[in-house]
C-alpha cells in the first residue's frame, strides 16, 4: 500500500485480515489518483485476504 508514510504513521502496523487497518484520515496512493481522474487498477495477486475458514 503506498501512502507516503512509514507503517507507524500511516497505522497499518500489521496484517489487515488480523485486526490492523488505515488509519482513515489516511489517503493511499489510489485514492489521491481517482480523486484528480486517473483510473487505478489492481494487477497481479492481492495477499491481504481473510483466512478461507
Amino acid at each position: 500500500m503506498l501512502t507516503g508514510l512509514l507503517p507507524h504513521a500511516n497505522g497499518v502496523n500489521g496484517q489487515i485480515n488480523r485486526g490492523w487497518d488505515l488509519d482513515r484520515h489516511t489517503s493511499p496512493l489510489a485514492q489521491i489518483l481517482r480523486d484528480e481522474g486517473y483510473t487505478t487498477y489492481l494487477v497481479g495477486f492481492s495477499h491481504a485476504c481473510q483466512d478461507p475458514t
